[in-house]
Parts: structure tokens; sequence; C-alpha cells
């Protein structure tokens, strides 16, 4: 039988009645029948025919088998390149020790480039190699890594399980912890144990949704954190289309061609505005302090910022190395996390040591805490400048300034040099310009710069006063100049428009660019000169919301992954349907963040607090 006529079997599924189905089953056992000469492995032989006899007689099974295989897809020339079939009653099919149902992914190639993804149902007894054989006359190939059982859903293994009882250990512990303080709390005894109130969602909760603010708040950077974690969020859901089973996708291709995908491919300047701020709040609270008469204590600076960061952290890695295979399935389940879990269980120990920005994407353990890697080098690094700070304020600016200048000309150079514009995003880009410390410098340095200035103009009692004019021409300038680092994204990496040379500009500039115009939103909020904006961005909301942002920037692939990957059947896409999709998952995101933040990031914050003593208090003149 020729290619075309399984192509043609299979496409009459579509639109069938009930009444066809028994006759298209036994043009397809004759097809099946035809294959028989080709080597296959005797268990699956007899299974193979026993699915053919049955087949032919119409029994439930057979049928149901025959119907789980995927039918050639409408809408080819839309982009419809996967027709799934149906993943569940495939998995489900079992006729006890005769044989069970079997999943497989099937390539069929259009041409060198284009190919469908076909989902296969099959005998359990049969292997990748003989499903090949069976099928190689129709061009479709199949690998065993594709291809599924009932009983090759992985079982809990001793790991997993230890991780697990871990977890519940530590749930109840902060469930028990809540229950007491709540009672000693009614009863009206003696205030609850420092420890056990520690691990009281109770508590924790209370802190969490606090919205008092204090004399040295700058109230503005809830607000830009939050729309700045919303930014990231989104544009991770949105790529995340770009390899799902999608109908249409010629429209996420029109869509990521077009000005719009601008406002995905550009969030990669909200990591620059979290680097700002990171600068911006380490100076500026460190002046705070030191003008109360603290000393600075190096080893509690480095032993705090760890604390802080890495048990959430910890947290998310375990549930990827050990627990996120039992989190979901589905036709594309098992290949989409093997390389999330892979990479977890093999450079865990670099995440948490904070140095794998130097490694592939692919070879991460949680992609995006490549920011929290160059955050915390930059973090190791700031004592050399904060200390000079104190005595030298002048020469340590003017030092800064100079690191700045250095981090915008190593990323024009190393652009030029190695031309980082071909292939956007690709290998080389990404090691040497995207996830480099010294070009992720510039940012964080003028946010120390203006972490300083803004204690210092707050100390003295003054600040730079200007008109109304001044002000609307310096509000107008850097939205202007904020909408064009945007906009360049489409040009610099869709069109592809710029030459080496102003795509070395851009990768040199945009960052210290979009880095000032975000630090004049600050400095005008935190001084009088924002208005309605200021309003906005320090609304009791966004506090609230900006004390989540940390664990959901460490765990929004996690959940993005539980949601999108499990697709067993076409989505057909568009605005609406993006839109939609994008507010569930800042609604799971966030809330997620909320179980994360009170039953870790919270308790061992408070416990730091309590061991290393509170930065806000001087102990015998250090903060410790």
């Amino acid at each position: 039988m020729k290619p075309i006529s399984f192509l043609a079997i299979l496409s009459l599924f579509q639109n069938m009645e009930i009444r066809g189905f028994v006759q298209i089953s036994h043009n397809f056992s004759t097809y099946l029948g035809d294959l028989q000469p080709f080597a296959m492995s005797s268990n699956c032989s007899q299974q193979l025919k026993q699915y053919i006899t049955d087949l032919t007689q119409g029994k439930p099974w057979a049928l149901r088998m025959l119907d789980a295989h995927g039918k050639i897809p409408s809408g080819i020339l839309d982009g419809n390149f996967f027709e799934l079939g149906s993943f569940d009653e495939c998995i489900n099919i079992d006729e006890g020790h005769l044989l069970a149902g079997k999943y497989c992914i099937g390539k069929f190639a259009l041409s060198d480039t284009s190919k469908i993804s076909i989902g296969i149902c099959i005998p359990s007894g049969c292997t990748a190699t003989d499903v090949s054989g069976l099928y190689n006359r129709s061009g479709i190939s199949i690998s065993e890594s594709s291809c599924q059982t009932k009983e090759s859903f992985p079982r809990l293994d001793v790991a997993a399980t230890i991780v697990l009882i871990f977890l519940v250990a530590w749930l109840c512990c902060m469930v028990l912890s809540t229950a007491y303080v709540m009672t000693v709390q009614r009863l009206g005894k003696a205030p609850p144990h420092w420890l056990l109130d520690t691990f009281s969602f109770y508590t924790n909760a209370k802190k969490l949704f606090t919205t008092t603010r204090s004399e040295d708040e700058i109230s503005c950077l809830h607000g830009i954190r939050v729309l700045s974690m919303m930014w990231i969020i989104m544009a991770h859901y949105c790529l995340a289309y770009t390899h799902l089973p999608i109908r249409n996708m010629s429209f996420i291709l029109k869509f990521f061609n077009t000005n719009m995908s601008m406002f995905i491919i550009g969030a990669h300047n909200a990591v620059d505005t979290f680097f700002f701020i990171s600068g911006l709040t380490l100076s500026y609270v460190f002046m705070i302090y030191s003008r109360r008469g603290a000393k600075f204590n190096v080893f509690i600076f480095y032993v705090r910022r760890y604390i802080r960061l890495t048990p959430a952290m910890g947290v998310v890695i375990l549930l990827y190395a050990f627990l996120l295979k039992y989190m979901g399935s589905g036709p594309l389940w098992p290949a989409t996390i093997e390389k999330l879990v892979s990479g977890c269980r093999k450079n865990w120990w670099k995440a948490l040591l904070y140095i794998q920005n130097y490694d592939s994407m692919s070879d991460m353990c949680i992609n995006p805490t490549w920011f929290l890697s160059v955050d915390t080098q930059l973090y190791l690094l700031s004592p050399l400048l904060l200390l000079p700070l104190l005595k030298w304020p002048n020469r340590t600016l003017f030092a800064t300034g100079a690191l700045t200048l250095c981090s915008i000309v190593t990323s024009f150079v190393l652009t030029w040099t190695l031309k980082l514009h071909e292939p956007v995003f690709g290998e080389k880009f990404m090691r040497y310009y995207y996830l480099a410390t010294y070009s992720r410098a510039a940012p964080w340095l003028l946010g120390f710069m203006l972490g300083y200035l803004l204690q210092e103009f707050k100390r003295e009692g003054s600040r730079i006063v200007m008109n109304k004019m001044c002000v609307l021409v310096f509000w107008i300038a850097s939205i202007a100049i904020l909408v064009t680092c945007v906009l360049l994204e489409y040009e610099v990496f869709v069109a592809n428009r710029a030459s080496l040379l102003g795509n070395a500009f851009n990768n040199a500039l945009q960052r210290s660019a979009w880095a000032v115009c975000v630090g004049w939103v600050i400095y005008a909020c935190h001084f009088g000169y924002g208005g309605v904006i200021n309003s906005f961005l320090s609304s009791a909301t966004f506090k609230v919301l900006s004390r989540l942002t940390y664990t959901a920037y460490i765990s929004h692939i996690l959940i993005q992954t539980t949601t999108t990957e499990q697709y067993q059947m076409n989505a057909a896409i568009g605005y609406s349907f993006m839109l939609e999709s994008v507010w569930i998952n800042f609604v799971m995101t966030f809330f997620s963040s909320l179980l994360l933040t009170l039953a870790c990031e919270s308790p061992l914050i408070s416990m730091e607090k309590r061991l290393l003593r509170k930065p806000t208090k001087v102990r015998n003149g250090e903060i410790n």
C-alpha cells in the first residue's frame, strides 16, 4: 500500500459517522496486514495479529485503539502541524494480560523543514523500532522516547518520597505553629515563643498584608517591581506558545513578525529594571544604617543575603528535580520536563552558589535564576564601593560612573568583535552579552549612584528644585526614551534591520538609557513630581504584591510548565485567548508565590532577623 493510502485512511476519520467506523477499521486492518512481512519482535507480532483480528471483528478495545490515532489535521497551511489523537483513550486501553495501549508521537515529513506530529496508538508490546518498520512506507518516524504506556508513568522513587515527606513535615510544623499562636493569643496568655511564632502562617500573613509606610520607604518601587514582574511572566508565557500544539501557528508567526511582538521581546528591559532597583536599594539602605551609627560587618552582610534568597529557591529546585515529573502527563509532557529535571539534578549546586549564568541556557537549573546569579555576584563585589562611599563619596561616585562606562564600552566592543547580532539570542549572544555580569552591571551601577543621591538629598533636606515645565519635559523625554527602547526590539531582533554597528550601539546604550529613565521615574515620584503616576505605583495593593515578586520570579516557569505542557489537543488562539490565559497565569503565579512566601521565605527571614538581629536596630555599633 502506498503512503498516500495510509494518509487517506486516517483522513477518513474526520467527521466520520459511527456506522462507517467498522468499515474503515476493515480498510485499516487490511493495511496493517499488508505490512506483516516487516521484521518485528515476536511479542509485537503476536499483539498486532490480535489487534488486526479484533479490529476486523469490530471489538470495542480495538476500535478505541484505532480511534485514538491522530488523523491528518486540517489547516496545515495555517500552521497546524500537530494532531495528537486521544492520549487518554489510548493509554487507558487495557485488555488484561493480553495487551494495553501504547501512545507514541510520530513525525511525518512534509518537506526537509516541515513535519507533522501525529499521535499513534499501538499495542504495548511493540517498540518504536517495530512501529517505525510498520509505518516506514508511510514516511513516519518514531523514537522510543516519545512513547508512553500506563506502566511507563513514573512511580514515586526514594528521593521523591524523601522530598515529599520533608515538605509535608514542614507544612505540618507550620500548621501546628499557627494553631499554637492563635490559641495563645485567643487565651490572652504570655506572648508565644518566638520560634513557633516565626513559623506561624497567621503571623507571617499579618506581616505580609501590612501596608503602613515607613519614613524612609521609596513607595513607588512597589508598583515598579510588580509591573516588571508581570511583564516578565507575560513574555515567558507568550513565548511558550511557539512550541505548543497550536492549531493556527501562523497566528503566532505573524504576531512575532509585527510590532506587537516588541511587548514580548522587550520584556528583558524589565530585568534591567530589577538590576537598577537592586543597586539603588543596596546603597540607599546602607547609607541609612551607616548614618545611624552602625558599622559594616561583611560576614553578616553576605550571610543575610544568602539566607534570604536560598531557602525559597532550594524548595523550588527540589520541586523541579524530584517532583515535577509527577505533576502532570500528556503527549508532550515527558520530553518537555526531561530537560528541566535533568538541569536541576545536574546543576543544582551551581544555582545555589549563584554561578550558573556562565552556563548554557539549556544546562541551567530554572532558567530565569541566571538573574540571581548576576545580581549576587554584583552584591559580593559591592563592599568595594560601599565602604569608600562613606569616606570619599564624590570619588566613589566618580569611580562608579567610570565602571558604568566600562560596562557600556565592553558591550559595544564584544558585540562588534564577536558579531553578536547573528543570530540574535543564539548561544554566543547569550553567553557573551545577555547573561554576562559585565554587560548587566551598568543598570545596577546607575541604580547604586541614585540610591546614594536619594538618601543624601533626604538627609540634607534638599533636592533639585524644578518648575512644572522642567518636570513636564523630563517626563516626556523619559517616557519617549522608554518607548523607544521597546520599539527598537522589533527593529533589532525581529525585523533585523540594524547593521552590526547599529546593533553594537544598541547593546551598549539601551540598558543604560532604560535605567536612567527608570531612575527619573523613581526620583520624580519620591520627591513629589510624580502626581497620579506616583499614587498608582505607591498603592497598597502593589506594596503587598511586591513582597511576592521574588518567589513569583523563581516559581513562575514551574507554574507555566504544569499548565501549558499538558495539552492533549490543539488549541486555536487569538488575542482574546492570550489575554485571558495571561491573566489566569498571573493569578496562579501570585497565589503560588503567596504560599511559597508564607511557608518558606517569611519564616526564614524572620528567623534570620531574630538570630542575626534586625538590621534596623543598632547593637554595639554594628549591623548584626
